[in-house]
C-alpha cells in the first residue's frame, strides 16, 4: 500500500470544523489531505503543525519552494498522485529537511532538477512512479544515506547513468519495471551492498553484465522476466546466496550454462517461453532447495544425464511443449522427492527401459501428445511405482508387438488416466480402436488385403494428434465393400452370390436389430413420459384438494399446536386480533414452559401488559420488530426473568424509560433457524438481515423495510410504496433496492438533505424525478438512477449539485438530454448513461465537464455525434461508445482527448474511418472496431498510441493499404479476421516491431505477396485458415527467424512448393488439412516432407488426396511410389466414391471433417467380360435388395419421427402441468 493509500485509511472522517484547515481538504491531528479537480493552487493556510500532506486528483500543475512557506519545518510527509504536475521547481524541497516519505506519481513530469532532493537526508522512502520521465540527472539521489526504498517504475526511462545510484548504501528495494530500459552499466547497482528487492521486468533488457550483481549478497527477490535476454553470463548469479525469488520467464534465452547458478534458497525456477535448445551437465547443480522447475514452452532437444544433478529437493520438473525426440536413461536419477513429471507436447518416439531409475514413487507422468508407437516391457515394468500416467493421443501401432503394453493396461486400469483414449493408429484397419477393449484375435488377425477396400479408404480420415486433453473421436466403421479385378471372368458359379447372399443377410439382420430397438426405445419412452405426465396430474389434484381442504385460519394460536421438545417459536397473525390478557397461561405445564426464543415479529401489536408473557419465564430471547407498539414499560417484561436477548427495531416506541428496560444486555442477534423466515416468505414479507447492537435512538429512528448502519440506510422490498419520512437526520449514504415508489420529490429529503452524501436509486418503478428535487442535498458525490422507468429528466435538476464527482443514469428508459443538464459540474468525473433509448446527444450536453474522466454511452440507439461534442472534456480518460447505431465520425471529434486510455467503438454501423480521426491519442491503450462495417483503412488513421491490442474482426475490409498501422509501434496482437479482404500490401504491417501474432483467417485471400511478414521480429502465430488461397511465394516468411504456429487449413491449395516447404523447416507447427491436395507425381516433394517433419504438421492423417478421384481421401502420408505412379481407374468402372454422398471438403473453421457413410456398391464386370445368363437374375436380386433396403430405412424414419414427436407432446403436457401446479395459490402458513 503506497502512502496516500495509508493515508486515505487514517483521515476518513472530514473535520471542517478544524480551525485553519484549507477550502477542499481534510484535517485530522497534524495530518491534511487534499482531493479536488477544484483546487489549481496550492493551499495558503496549512497548519505549521502539519506533519503529513498528501494532495489527490487536484489540477496543481506545478510546485515551488515558497508553497511550503509556514510548515516546511514540521513535515514528514508528502505526496502527490494522479494530478497533473508537470514542473517541479528546482530548490522545492531545500528546506524539508524532515522529509522522510516523498511521493510524485501519476503526474505528467518528464524530468526533474538535479539538485531536488540534495537536502533531504533524512529520506527514506521515495516514490516516482508511474510518471512520464525520460531520463534521470546523475546526481539526483545522491547522496542519500537514509534512502531505503526508491520506486522508479512505469516512465519512460530508457538509460540509466552508472552513477546514479551511488552512495545509497542502505537502499533495500529498487524498482525500475515497466519502462524501456535496453542496457545496464556493469558498475550500476555497485554501492547498493544492502539491496534486497530488484524489480527490473517489463523492460527491454538484451544484456546482463558478468559482474551486474557482483556486491548484492543481500539480494532476496529479483525480477528479469519479459525482457530481450538471450544468453546469461557465467557466473551471473553465483553470489547471491539469499536469493530466494527469480523470474527469467518471457525471454529469448537460448542457453544455460553450468556456472550460471551458485547456491541460493530458490524454491521455484520458472523459465518457460524462452527459446532453450538444451540443457547441460550440472546446470542447475547448486539450486539444492529447489521444488518446482518450469521449462516448458521452449526448443529443447537435448537433456543431459546430469542436467537435473544436486536437486534434491526436486518435487515437480515440467518439460512439456519442447522438441524432445528421446530422453537418456538414469536423467532423473538421485531425485528423491521427485513426484510429478510433464513430458507431454513433444515428439518422444522412445522410452528407456531405465528412464527412472532410482525414482522410488511418481505421482504423475505425462506422456499425452508425443510420437509413441509402442512401450517396451522393461519400460512398462517401471511404471509400476507410478500412481497416475497420461498416455492419449500416441500414435500406437497395434500388431503384436502390442501385446505386453496391452496386458500392461488390462492389469493397471486405474493407473492410465484417460484409458478409453488410449486408442490405435495403425495399422489402418485397427485405426481408433480402444487398446484396452482388443483381444488376441484383433492383435493376431492378418490386415486387411491390398485388393480389399478399406474402411478408411472410404472416408475422410479424423486427426490423429488432437489438442492437449482433448481425446481422440472414435470412428464408426462400415461395411467393407468387395470388389472384383478387370481381368477376372465370372463363370455361372454360385460362389459370389452366396457371398453377396451373407452379405446381404447380415445387412438385413443388422437393420432388423436397429428396427427392434428403435421400437422398444420409443415404446419406453412413452411410457415414462406418460408417467411423468400422470403423476404431474396426480400432484396437481392433491394440492388443490389440500387447499381446498384447508381452513383459512386468521391466525395460528400456540395453544393448538402439539409440541414436544421446543426451543424456537415463530407466531404470525395474518390478520389484526385482540389476544387474552394471558395467552401463554394455559401452557404452563405443557412443554411451552421450556420455551427459549418467541418470535413475535411482523404482526400488528399495540401494546403489551405485564400478564402478557405469563408462563414464558424460561424465554431467552425475545422479538417484537416490526409491529405498532407505541409504549413499553419495564412491567411488560416482569414475567420474562431469563430474558437476554430483546429485539425492537422498527417499533419506534416513544417512551423515554426504554432505554432502561430490565437489567439485560439487549442485542438483535437472530438466532432462530429458518422456518421462521420461510413462513415470513409464504405471507410476502420480506426479512431484513440484523446486526447486533443496543437500543438507542438510532435503532429506533430506522425506516420500515430498511436498515441502518452508522450513517448508511439501505431500503429493499417491493411494499415500500412510499419514501420513509423518519430517516434519521445524520443520514450520509441512502440507497433504495427493488422498492415500489414512483416518483421522487424535494420534501422527500427535509431533515437530512444537508448530510447526504450518496443516494441511489436501482430496480424500482420510478418514473418521475419532480424538479428541484436535489436542490436542497448540495452536498452530494455520488448519485444513483438506475434501472427505472424514467423517460425525462428536469433541465435543472442537477444545478446545485456542484461537488457531485459521479453521475450514473443507466439502464433506464432516457430517450433525450436537456442541454444543460450536466453544465456546469467542475467536479464531475464519471458520468454513466449506458442501457438507455438516446438516439441523439446535444452538441452542448457535456460543456463545463473539464475534469470528467469517465463517460459510458454504451448500449444506446445514437447515430450521430456532432464534431464539437467532446471539446470540453479535456481530462476524458475512458469513452465508451460501443453498442449504438453510430455510421459517421467527425475527423476532430477527439482532437482534444489527450489524456483518453480506453475508447470502445464496436457494434455500430461505422463504415470509414476519417483520416486523422486517432492521430492525436497519444495515451490511447485500448480500443475496440470489431463489429463494425468498415471498408478500409488509410495510412493516416491511426497515429502513435501505446495500443498492445488491435481488434477489427468482423467488418468489411477488402485491402490492407501501405503503412497503415506503422504508428502501432507496440501492437502484439491484431485480428483481422472474418472481413473481405483479398488484397495484403507488402509493407501493410511495417513498423509493428512488437507483433507477436496476426490474424488474417476467414477472409478472401487468394494469394499472398512475399515479404509481408519481414521486419517482423517477434512474430510467432499467424492464422490464414479459412481463406482462397491457391498458391503460397517461396518467400513468403522471408525474414521471419521463427514460427510457434501457422495454421493454412480449409484453403485451397492443391500443392506447395520445394521452396516453400524449405521455409518451414522454421515452423514448430503448421496445419494443412481441409484443402484440396492433387495427389499425383508432382506431390511427391510434399509427401517426403511430411514423412521427414510428421511432428511439425498438426493433424497429419487429415491431411488427405482429393484429386485425383482414385486417390481421393487418402493419407497422403501413407502414400508410396507405386500409388503415384498408378494410372487412375478406367471411366467406365463405378468407384465407391460414385456410390457415396461425398462430404464437403472445405469446412467452418475447427469443425472436423466428417466421414461418409458409404452404401454397399455393386459388383461391377469390365466391358470385355462375357456374361452369362446368370447375370439378369444378379440384376433382380440386387434390385430386390435395394427395395428391400429402401423399405426399411423408410420404417425406421417413421418410427424414429413418430416417437420423437410423441416425446414432444407427453413433454410439452408435463410441462404444462408443472405450470398449473406452479400457478395454484399458495396454501396458508400453517400448512
Amino acid at each position: 500500500m503506497d502512502l496516500i493509500s495509508c493515508v486515505l485509511f487514517s483521515v476518513f472522517v472530514v473535520n471542517a470544523a478544524v480551525w485553519g484547515c484549507p477550502e477542499h481538504c481534510q484535517c485530522i491531528s497534524n495530518k491534511v489531505l487534499c482531493q479536488n479537480f477544484i483546487i489549481q493552487d496550492f493551499p495558503t493556510s496549512i497548519p505549521t503543525t502539519t506533519n503529513t500532506l498528501y494532495f489527490l486528483n487536484t489540477n496543481i500543475s506545478t510546485l515551488k519552494p515558497e508553497d511550503f512557506n509556514g510548515f516546511s519545518q514540521s513535515l514528514q510527509n508528502f505526496g502527490v498522485k494522479d494530478s497533473i504536475i508537470s514542473e517541479v521547481k528546482p530548490h522545492t524541497f531545500d528546506e524539508t529537511r524532515l522529509l522522510r516519505g516523498l511521493q510524485l506519481t501519476g503526474t505528467k513530469l518528464t524530468h526533474l532538477p538535479e539538485d531536488l532532493f540534495l537536502y533531504l537526508q533524512a529520506l527514506t522512502s521515495l516514490i516516482l512512479s508511474n510518471n512520464r520521465l525520460q531520463e534521470l540527472p546523475s546526481s539526483l539521489f545522491s547522496p542519500h544515506a537514509a534512502l531505503k526504498s526508491l520506486d522508479l517504475s512505469k516512465n519512460h526511462l530508457t538509460t540509466l547513468p552508472e552513477k546514479v545510484f551511488q552512495g545509497l548504501q542502505n537502499l533495500e528495494a529498487l524498482i525500475l519495471r515497466g519502462n524501456n530500459i535496453r542496457e545496464l552499466s556493469a558498475n550500476l547497482f555497485a554501492d547498493l551492498v544492502n539491496l534486497k528487492e530488484l524489480h527490473l521486468q517489463d523492460n527491454d533488457i538484451s544484456h546482463l553484465p558478468a559482474e551486474l550483481f557482483a556486491r548484492q549478497t543481500k539480494l532476496q527477490t529479483l525480477y528479469l522476466s519479459n525482457n530481450r535476454l538471450s544468453v546469461l553470463p557465467e557466473g551471473i548469479f553465483l553470489n547471491l546466496p539469499n536469493l530466494n525469488q527469480i523470474s527469467l520467464y518471457k525471454n529469448q534465452l537460448q542457453n544455460l550454462s553450468s556456472g550460471v547458478f551458485g547456491p541460493m534458497p530458490l524454491r521455484d525456477l520458472w523459465l518457460y517461453d524462452n527459446r532453450l535448445t538444451k540443457l547441460e551437465e550440472n546446470v542447475f547443480s547448486n539450486l539444492t532447495q529447489v521444488r518446482l522447475l518450469v521449462l516448458s514452452r521452449n526448443q529443447i532437444q537435448h537433456v543431459s544425464p546430469g542436467a537435473f544433478s544436486g536437486m534434491a529437493e526436486l518435487g515437480e520438473v515440467s518439460l512439456h511443449t519442447n522438441r524432445l525426440s528421446s530422453l537418456e536413461e538414469g536423467i532423473f536419477r538421485d531425485l528423491p522427492k521427485l513426484v510429478n513429471i510433464s513430458l507431454e507436447n513433444n515428439q518422444l518416439h522412445s522410452l528407456p527401459a531405465k528412464l527412472f531409475d532410482g525414482v522410488s514413487y511418481l505421482n504423475e507422468l505425462d506422456l499425452h501428445n508425443n510420437s509413441l508407437p509402442n512401450l517396451s516391457q522393461e519400460f512398462l515394468s517401471s511404471l509400476t511405482m507410478v500412481d497416475q500416467v497420461l498416455l492419449f493421443q500416441n500414435p500406437w501401432r497395434c500388431d503384436q508387438d502390442i501385446i505386453p503394453f496391452w496386458e500392461w493396461l488390462l492389469q493397471y486400469p486405474n493407473k492410465t488416466k484417460n484409458i478409453s483414449s488410449v486408442v490405435c493408429q495403425s495399422p489402418s484397419h485397427m485405426n481408433n480402436k480402444v487398446i484396452s477393449e482388443l483381444n488376441n484375435a484383433d492383435l493376431m488377425a492378418p490386415p486387411v488385403p491390398t485388393d480389399v477396400t478399406s474402411n478408411n479408404d472410404l472416408i475422410t480420415p479424423t486427426d490423429k494428434r488432437k489438442k492437449p486433453h482433448t481425446p481422440p473421436q472414435r470412428s464408426t466403421p462400415v461395411p467393407a465393400v468387395t470388389s472384383t479385378t478387370s481381368s477376372e471372368k465370372k463363370d455361372t458359379s454360385s460362389d459370389q452370390e452366396k457371398g453377396e447372399g451373407v452379405m446381404s443377410t447380415n445387412t438385413h439382420m443388422i437393420i432388423i436389430a436397429v428396427v427392434c430397438t428403435a421400437a422398444i426405445v420409443s415404446i419406453i419412452t412413452c411410457c415414462v413420459c406418460w408417467r411423468r405426465n400422470k403423476r404431474g396430474s396426480r400432484d396437481l389434484n392433491r394440492f388443490t384438494t389440500l387447499h381446498e381442504e384447508t381452513p383459512n385460519f386468521p391466525y395460528a394460536d400456540p395453544r393448538d399446536t402439539e409440541i414436544s421438545t421446543v426451543n424456537c417459536m415463530f407466531i404470525f397473525f395474518s390478520t389484526p386480533i385482540l389476544l387474552n390478557s394471558t395467552p401463554f397461561e394455559d401452557q404452563a405445564n405443557s412443554p411451552l414452559k421450556k420455551l427459549k426464543k418467541l418470535d413475535l415479529s411482523r404482526n400488528k401489536f399495540s401494546n403489551l401488559n405485564g400478564d402478557f408473557f405469563e408462563g414464558l419465564d424460561k424465554i431467552t430471547e425475545l422479538n417484537l420488530q416490526n409491529n405498532t407498539i407505541g409504549v413499553l414499560k419495564p412491567e411488560d417484561f416482569k414475567k420474562l426473568q431469563s430474558l437476554t436477548t430483546l429485539k425492537l427495531a422498527a417499533d419506534m416506541p416513544n417512551s423515554t424509560t426504554n432505554y432502561h428496560l430490565l437489567n439485560h444486555n439487549y442485542d438483535t442477534t437472530d438466532n432462530c433457524p429458518n422456518y421462521t423466515d420461510n413462513h415470513r416468505k409464504d405471507n410476502n414479507h420480506n426479512t431484513t438481515n440484523n446486526s447486533t447492537t443496543t437500543l438507542n435512538a438510532v435503532v429506533w429512528g430506522c425506516p420500515e423495510h430498511c436498515q441502518c448502519v452508522s450513517n448508511q440506510v439501505f431500503c429493499q422490498d417491493f411494499f415500500l410504496q412510499d419514501f420513509p419520512t423518519s430517516v434519521p437526520t445524520t443520514t450520509n449514504t441512502l440507497y433504495f433496492l427493488n422498492t415500489n415508489i414512483s416518483t421522487l420529490k424535494p420534501e422527500d429529503f427535509n431533515g437530512f438533505s444537508q448530510s447526504l452524501q450518496n443516494f441511489g436509486v436501482k430496480d424500482s418503478i420510478i418514473s418521475e424525478v419532480k424538479p428541484h428535487t436535489f436542490d436542497e442535498t448540495r452536498d452530494l458525490r455520488s448519485l444513483q438512477l438506475t434501472g427505472t422507468k424514467l423517460i425525462h429528466l428536469p433541465e435543472d435538476l442537477f444545478l446545485y449539485l456542484q461537488a457531485l464527482t459521479s453521475l450514473i443514469l443507466s439502464n433506464n428508459r432516457l430517450q433525450e438530454l436537456p442541454s444543460s443538464l450536466f453544465s456546469p459540474h467542475a467536479a464531475l468525473k464519471s458520468l454513466d448513461l449506458s442501457k438507455n433509448h438516446l438516439t441523439t446527444l446535444p452538441e452542448k450536453v457535456f460543456r463545463g465537464l473539464h475534469y470528467l474522466e469517465a463517460l459510458i454511452l454504451g448500449g444506446n440507439n445514437i447515430r450521430e455525434l456532432s464534431a464539437n461534442l467532446f471539446a470540453d472534456l479535456v481530462n476524458l480518460k475512458e469513452l465508451h461508445l460501443q453498442d449504438n447505431d453510430i455510421s459517421h465520425l467527425p475527423a476532430e471529434l477527439f482532437a482534444r482527448q489527450t489524456k483518453l486510455q480506453t475508447l470502445s467503438l464496436s457494434n455500430n454501423r461505422l463504415s470509414v474511418l476519417p483520416e486523422g480521426i486517432f492521430l492525436n491519442l497519444p495515451n490511447l491503450n485500448q480500443i475496440s472496431l470489431y463489429k463494425n462495417q468498415l471498408q478500409n483503412l488509410s495510412s493516416g488513421v491511426f497515429g502513435p498510441m501505446p495500443l498492445r491490442d488491435l481488434w477489427l474482426y468482423d467488418n468489411r475490409l477488402t485491402k490492407l493499404e501501405e503503412n497503415v498501422f506503422s504508428n502501432l509501434t507496440q501492437v502484439r496482437l491484431l485480428v483481422l479476421s472474418q472481413n473481405q479482404i483479398q488484397h495484403v500490401s507488402p509493407g501493410a504491417f511495417s513498423g509493428m516491431t512488437e507483433l507477436g501474432e496476426v490474424s488474417l483467417h476467414t477472409n478472401r485471400l487468394s494469394s499472398l505477396k512475399e515479404g509481408i511478414f519481414r521486419d517482423l521480429p517477434k512474430l510467432v502465430n499467424i492464422s490464414l485458415e479459412n481463406n482462397q488461397l491457391h498458391s503460397l511465394p517461396a518467400k513468403l516468411f522471408d525474414g521471419v527467424s521463427y514460427l510457434n504456429e501457422i495454421d493454412l487449413h480449409n484453403n485451397s491449395l492443391p500443392n506447395l512448393s520445394q521452396e516453400f516447404l524449405s521455409s518451414l523447416t522454421m515452423v514448430h507447427q503448421v496445419l494443412l488439412f481441409q484443402n484440396p491436395w492433387r495427389c499425383d507425381q508432382d506431390i511427391i516433394p510434399f509427401r517426403e516432407w511430411l514423412l521427414q517433419y510428421p511432428n511439425k504438421t498438426k493433424n497429419i492423417s487429415s491431411v488427405v488426396c482429393q484429386s485425383p478421384s482414385h486417390m481421393n481421401n487418402k493419407v497422403i502420408s501413407e502414400l508410396n511410389n507405386a500409388d503415384l505412379m498408378a494410372p487412375p481407374v478406367p471411366s467406365d468402372v463405378t468407384s465407391n466414391n460414385d456410390l457415396i454422398t461425398l462430404t464437403d471438403k472445405r469446412k467452418k473453421p475447427h469443425t472436423p471433417p466428417q466421414r461418409s457413410t458409404p452404401v454397399p456398391a455393386a459388383t461391377s464386370t469390365t466391358s470385355s467380360g462375357k456374361e452369362d445368363t446368370s447375370s439378369d437374375e444378379e440384376d433382380g436380386e440386387w434390385v430386390i435388395s435395394t427395395n428391400t433396403h429402401m423399405i426399411i430405412i423408410a420404417v425406421v424414419c417413421t418410427a424414429a419421427i413418430v416417437s420423437t414427436i410423441t416425446c414432444c407432446v407427453c413433454w410439452w403436457r408435463n410441462k404444462r402441468g408443472s405450470r398449473d401446479l406452479n400457478r395454484q395459490p399458495k396454501a396458508n402458513s400453517v400448512i
